[in-house]
């Protein structure tokens, strides 16, 4: 498998609302230990601080990805 740029234990993963526990096995599994698991959507302010330096971030319907929300995580 070809290297990635940055060592798979340095992407920060950020998974909210209860994302199955597959998800996070699979991604151990493949290497990744950054994961912040959230049991539920954030508020905005919240949302914003848990994104800022993510490099995957898994939802499911509750959380909205919103202009503001991506805008305000890359500052």
């Amino acid at each position: 498998m070809p290297e990635t740029s940055f060592s798979k234990d340095k992407l920060k993963i950020v998974l909210l609302e209860g994302v199955h526990s597959s998800a996070v096995d699979t991604f151990r599994a493949d290497g990744y230990s950054n994961i912040d698991i959230h049991q539920k959507s954030l508020p905005e302010r919240q949302l914003i601080e848990a994104i800022r330096d993510a490099y995957i971030v898994g939802i499911r319907s509750a959380t909205q990805l919103t202009q503001n929300v991506l805008e305000s995580a890359l500052i």
